[in-house]
Order: structure tokens, then C-alpha cells, then sequence
């Protein structure tokens, strides 16, 4: 079973990346880590980055292709699963 890490939902930031996926999915970034959790929306759950190595993604921000809320990838203590 795949672990899954819920991201923390923001405002829109300028001076920060903004990266969202192609049309038809809702995966932004998809590698071959196999260790590396699965990085999902953390309103919808929708699997934003599968496969990728947190670190690799530092001060970005992910828009949501299933309910458009924007995810920050730095890592927060938010005690959510």
C-alpha cells in the first residue's frame, strides 16, 4: 500500500511556481521513486505528484486540476495523515 501525504492548501503566491498538470490529469509531476509517497490535494485527495522525491519539489505551489486549490509542496506539521 502506497503512502500518501496530504499537501497544505494556500492563496495563490507570485513570487512562488506555479505548476499545474495537462488538461486530462490531475498529475503534476510523475517519476519512477518507488519510495517516495504520493503527494495529494489537500481539499479533494486528487494524486497531484506520484513517484517523486519531495525534496526535489521545494517552494512550489500545485494547482489542483480536480477542484482548482493551490498546494504547497514545502512540508509543514500539519498532523494530517
Amino acid at each position: 500500500m502506497k503512502r500518501k501525504i496530504l499537501l497544505t492548501i494556500v492563496k495563490r503566491d507570485s513570487q512562488r511556481c506555479l505548476i499545474d498538470a495537462s488538461a486530462d490529469r490531475t498529475i503534476a509531476f510523475q517519476g519512477d521513486a518507488v519510495d517516495a509517497p504520493t503527494l495529494c490535494c489537500g481539499h479533494c485527495v486528487a494524486e497531484l505528484v506520484v513517484g517523486v522525491d519531495r525534496r526535489r519539489l521545494t517552494n512550489m505551489v500545485i494547482e489542483c486540476k480536480r477542484c482548482g486549490c493551490f498546494n504547497d509542496t514545502r512540508e509543514c506539521n500539519s498532523g494530517r495523515p
